[in-house]
């Protein structure tokens, strides 16, 4: 039940006390009162805190209260606060508003103990310096606190700002100032954690047009960025003071947003973004013509790549800006280019067997560099192949896919609507640059060569990365896999497993370029019978050197020798033979000019029985040869050994 006037006068005259009220006191003691606790929360007066209080009225409608108090963010330097505290019953219910008034000298760097850094570019680069809040202007600060008895609290500060020698890049174009601020602050609880502050501060700058973007509106956001990601930033949190605007673009249904750029971090150019929501991304309205108009160009400039000149399913996504700032022009902004996305949630179905066509989406960009606007764009997607589309196809050819050691029969699917694999595709025009990488799943090769072919691969055959580039004016390409395989032959009690290949090609208009790389692995040929080795082997060409070939031993790998003899003769493990471990092997060759690299290393231990105590000898070589193109061979051998050193007797020598 919402109290009355008349009741919170009554509650508040009761705890009052030698001319003073403790309103966290009162609040617990007096249930009329109970409403105003959350705003007490909000600014964090503490347990207890006592208002000097100046004058006390109440009328059928409201009760005020002023006072004096000193106030104190946890953990930071008290200051005298005028207290006004008011209450007031309408059709929703009661509602406390109490404000506190700061004095004149109050900076946010005597109240907030922690004040995240700012950044700021310097010599062409951004660095962080301390906060810009610690020494800003301000004055007629006031905590705004406000209650209702329907539970819900919001905590605002408002004042003024002035422009600290920091601001003299954009003080010309936002002034005159002080400006008047107002706008949320959350105060925390741990005297090493920010404040939350986003104040917007109104500027009286004119509206500009600038080639198809008109701005109005203007005004300086100061505020603390908090939580950042550690992934993408040095820092958890930071302070700064964006410039914002109103943005209107174009002159057929002009698209309307708020964008906003980091001043102090952007000396010479401002950057401008505004994202919309999915759910309330603007439409383009007039197809082509909306979007020559939003990149203020004729709309005979622009076409649609064919297919995707149906712009119903497309909306506005993001608005990027590039302005040159009036300390880089010496006036107002110059508009350097403006950038528009465009995205569609419809799922595209081509006439394409087992495709859809996902997440498709437009980026045009008007560059106004010198004045004279010229156009490019970009279109890019997901293509995806389906899953179910697959199964089904392989039925209906009864080749189904035939897992190693497993029946005929299709994949089992966790999801028959999930697609196998996607590849996210763009394509750029005029320049005609198509870029295409493998994001999602795997190509399963084995099936679709199976289905082509019209046979069964009894071993598995994926893609598991594929990336390439076409510059059709060029006339260059370039792509890359990663095949993965569960391929292996045996050779008596030896495996021979291929793990993956990989494929480079680079077709310039010099030439064509590219290379192999097959990776083997030996399983349990490491050392003493345990662990795998992996071999690579690969060739590569190039117009300039021609073929190269190359095979090393795996980085960190070791062989076994005397196991991979005994596991390829089908013997049975003795523990009393020496190991002959290959520690290093690397085969470098160019049939033209015929020069090569060879090196390996070896290492023998065997323990020998000496005056009645096992001991283990190390003896090892390494070995280097090389010829160069002149025809000169140089090589070198480097013997190493370790000294006899006693160790346990093995189970053999008991």
């Amino acid at each position: 039940m919402t109290p009355s006037p008349q009741q919170v006068y009554d509650a508040l005259v009761r705890r009052r006390r030698d001319g003073t009220i403790d309103l966290p006191a009162a609040v617990a003691a007096e249930p009329d009162l109970a409403a105003l606790g959350p705003a007490l929360d909000l600014l964090h007066a503490g347990p207890t805190w006592p208002v000097l209080v100046g004058g006390l009225t109440w009328s059928a409608r409201s009760v005020d209260l002023t006072g004096d108090a000193s106030y104190t963010v946890p953990g930071g330097t008290a200051f005298t606060v005028g207290v006004a505290l008011a209450y007031a019953t309408g059709d929703d219910g009661g509602v406390f508003a109490l404000r506190l008034a700061t004095v004149p000298g109050w900076t946010f760097g005597a109240a907030f103990p922690t004040l995240p850094p700012t950044p700021v570019q310097e010599g062409g680069a951004v660095g962080y310096r301390p906060s810009f809040l610690a020494d800003l202007p301000v004055s007629g600060v006031v905590f705004a606190a406000t209650a209702t008895t329907g539970g819900t609290a919001a905590l605002r500060l408002t004042g003024a700002v002035g422009a600290p020698p920091l601001f003299d890049a954009f003080a010309d174009f936002y002034g005159p100032f002080p400006l008047r601020f107002d706008g949320p602050v959350s105060i925390p609880a741990d005297a090493t954690d920010p404040p939350g502050l986003s104040l917007f501060a109104a500027s009286t700058r004119q509206p500009i047009v600038l080639g198809p973007v008109a701005l109005e509106d203007f005004g300086l956001r100061i505020a603390t960025e908090l939580d950042l990601d550690p992934a993408f930033s040095t820092q958890t949190s930071y302070s700064t003071v964006y410039g914002e605007a109103t943005l209107r673009l174009g002159s057929n249904e002009p698209v309307t947003g708020t964008v906003s750029t980091p001043l102090l971090a952007m000396a010479t150019t401002w950057l401008l973004n505004v994202t919309f929501p999915p759910d309330d991304a603007p439409g383009l309205g007039g197809g082509l013509a909306g979007i020559a108009s939003m990149l203020g160009v004729p709309a005979d400039l622009l076409a649609a790549p064919r297919g995707l000149d149906d712009f119903g399913g497309f909306r506005i996504s993001e608005i990027d800006l590039s302005l040159l700032a009036p300390s880089a022009t010496g006036g107002l902004p110059a508009l350097d280019y403006v950038a528009v996305v465009l995205r569609s949630a419809k799922r595209w179905t081509p006439p394409v067997p087992y495709l859809t066509v996902s997440d498709e989406g437009m980026r045009w960009l008007s560059l106004w560099g010198d004045g004279t606007p010229s156009v490019s764009g970009t279109v890019f997607g997901t293509r995806e192949v389906g899953q179910s589309d697959l199964d089904r196809r392989a039925l209906a050819v009864g080749r189904p896919r035939v897992a190693i050691g497993g029946a005929a029969g299709p994949s089992a699917l966790a999801n028959p609507q999930e697609p196998v694999f996607s590849l996210d595709v763009t394509a750029s025009f005029p320049q005609f640059v198509v870029t295409g990488a493998l994001s999602q799943g795997e190509i399963p090769l084995d099936q679709a060569l199976g289905w082509l072919f019209g046979v069964t691969f009894p071993y598995a055959l994926d893609i598991t990365e594929f990336e390439f580039e076409a510059d059709l004016q060029a006339q260059t390409f370039a792509g890359s896999a990663l095949v993965t395989t569960d391929f292996s032959v045996r050779v008596g009690d030896v495996e021979i497993r291929l793990s993956d290949v990989f494929l480079q090609v680079d077709a310039l208009q010099s030439g064509v370029a590219g290379g192999i790389i097959a990776t083997f692995v030996l399983p349990g040929v490491g050392p003493a019978g345990s662990g795998d080795a992996a071999f690579a082997v690969g060739a590569s060409y190039a117009p300039s050197t021609a073929w190269e070939f190359q095979a090393e031993l795996g980085a960190g790998d070791q062989l076994d020798l005397v196991t991979l003899v005994r596991k390829f003769m089908g013997e049975a493990s003795d523990n009393e033979l020496p190991s002959v471990t290959l520690t290093e092997l690397s085969l470098h060759f160019a049939p033209t000019p015929r020069t090569y690299d060879l090196a390996g290393a070896v290492v023998g231990v065997w323990r020998p029985v000496i005056l009645g105590q096992p001991r283990d000898l190390s003896v090892g070589a390494r070995v280097a040869v090389s010829r160069d193109a002149e025809g000169g061979v140089s090589g070198s051998v480097t013997p190493s050994r370790t000294a006899p050193r006693t160790s346990p007797p093995s189970s053999s020598s008991r």
